[in-house]
């Protein structure tokens, strides 16, 4: 168990200190903080009450590379449905259940919906107008971070398939057609 000191140095440590034992120790209040980060950084249970909270609120790389490929193979046919009913000139729907049963709705940036009312006279009630706005993320960044990640565009695979290969492997497969022999 940590003492209080222990405990407001972690603390520290882990948010305003931003992983500087230092600073940590001397917004925890020890009198001598080099010294103590040092000490403090080097017991057991202090080294592990650090890793127990980052283990608890960091993600795993599996869970970030899941959450890139999210956002990379996002579609905007996740959100939106149509009716088959309407005219081809009506347009869709967004359907958040739709999106939220599917688990895409990580890949929105931003959602506003607006209501606003439309006269249209004065015998007549107004109409009430619903408009929902999407902003989706961009794809983009995740597909760089998912090439670096895979050392796509590095020139280090083993796997690179060059132009050259697809026409070889073509010419080839065309060559041993047999259009009599059944597949």
């Amino acid at each position: 168990m940590l003492s209080m000191f222990q405990q407001l140095f972690v603390r520290h440590y882990l948010g305003e200190a931003n992983g500087n034992g230092t600073e940590a120790a001397r917004l925890a209040g020890y009198s001598a903080p080099s010294v103590a980060a040092s000490r403090l950084l080097s017991l057991v249970k202090v080294q592990h009450a650090i890793k127990d909270h980052v283990d608890r609120v960091a993600m795993s790389s599996d869970e970030v590379l899941g959450r890139l490929t999210l956002i990379a193979r996002s579609d905007a046919g996740d959100f939106l449905t149509f009716d088959p009913d309407k005219s081809p000139d009506e347009p869709p729907k967004i359907d958040l259940r739709r999106a939220r049963k599917r688990g895409k709705l990580g890949t929105i940036k931003k959602l506003k919906q607006t209501t606003r009312t439309v006269s249209r006279g004065p015998e007549r009630e107004p109409d009430v107008i619903r408009e929902v706005e999407v902003e989706f993320r961009d794809p983009m960044p995740a597909l760089v971070q998912l090439a670096k990640f895979h050392s796509i565009g590095e020139g280090n695979r083993d796997d690179t398939i060059t132009l050259a290969d697809v026409v070889r492997g073509l010419t080839q497969a065309n060559e041993s057609y047999d259009p009599d022999r059944p597949d």
